[in-house]
């Protein structure tokens, strides 16, 4: 299967800002579940909007990050101090190499991270070079947020893609203040939950599934999380996980991924080519998946 991966380095830059310019829309969508935003939004959200992407002669829908605030809007009403708070995190974009190592190993979870767009993954690594993945996060996730005082990371984090983030410090409120800012603890909470329960799907793929289930499983979750942030069944996404990549999430050689990949592709569940994936027969997908009512919950 032809999915490109970039090479790996270690270099993150800051997001250069761009010249304001006219997108009432996305105004309209910013100040609509954020009011205050269009003061902010020409400067720091535009440089990382990509609505699509060229492939090999063809476009393919991903992610949009204009919709990030919406999605991450989602987990609260948030009080005017609390809005100014959220404002402030977007001043400060960071651009991520792929490969690019963001939280190593047993360093404190002191410094989260919102993904404005790229994805990125947790894993465990062994000395004889080994991996396992742990979680994949993707555009409106944060990296590295813990509500627990002196938590520090279980694994490490890292670029998969080119990412675009920006600090997150604002959600964590001090044990002191968390009555002043009752969103921004929800919204704490609510992201810890939905972290929880994909670990807690993870462990049920890797100890229960079959090599087709767990495949099913993790698209259909990639796509559902992808859903909320206005991706449609009927048009193609970013997929920049190899199989190599895949093999290490689902614990399944690349020869295995391979062949369960062809054979979900053969039955019409879903088509991926040249770092694309489209899902085709949903329904069927979620079934393979024995998705329960519950993960719609989380996502």
């Amino acid at each position: 299967m032809a999915v490109g991966f970039p090479s790996h380095s270690t270099r993150s830059r800051k997001v250069p800002e761009a010249p304001p310019r006219g997108n009432s829309q996305a105004r309209r969508l910013l100040t609509c579940v954020n009011p205050g935003a269009e003061t902010w939004f020409d400067g720091v959200m535009e440089p990382v909007v990509k609505a699509k992407v060229t492939s090999n002669g063809g476009s393919r829908a991903m992610p949009n990050p204009k919709t990030v605030l919406h999605a991450f809007n989602s987990f609260a009403c948030y009080s005017e101090p609390e809005r100014l708070l959220l404002q402030g995190m977007f001043a400060s974009p960071t651009a991520h190499e792929p490969g690019t190592e963001l939280i190593s190993t047993g360093a404190p979870f002191d410094g989260p991270r919102l993904i404005l767009s790229g994805w990125a993954y947790s894993a465990v690594n062994f000395v004889d070079g080994r991996r396992q993945i742990i979680d994949f996060y993707l555009p409106s996730d944060v990296m590295g947020l813990s509500t627990r005082p002196g938590a520090r990371a279980p694994a490490s984090f890292f670029a998969l893609s080119k990412l675009v983030t920006v600090p997150a410090d604002p959600l964590v409120p001090p044990l002191d203040q968390r009555e002043r800012f009752p969103g921004l603890w929800k919204a704490c909470q609510a992201i810890e939950g939905r972290q929880e329960f994909r670990h807690v799907q993870q462990i049920v793929r890797l100890g229960r599934q079959l090599a087709r289930e767990r495949m099913a499983s993790l698209l259909l979750d990639i796509y559902r999380r992808l859903e909320r942030l206005g991706v449609r069944g009927d048009e193609p996404f970013e997929m920049p996980a190899t199989q190599e990549i895949l093999g290490d999430a689902l614990g399944l050689s690349t020869v295995h991924i391979n062949r369960t990949l062809q054979d979900l592709r053969h039955e019409g569940l879903i088509r991926i080519s040249h770092g694309s994936m489209q899902v085709l027969d949903l329904p069927r997908l979620a079934a393979l998946a024995g998705e329960m009512p519950s993960e719609r919950m989380h996502n």
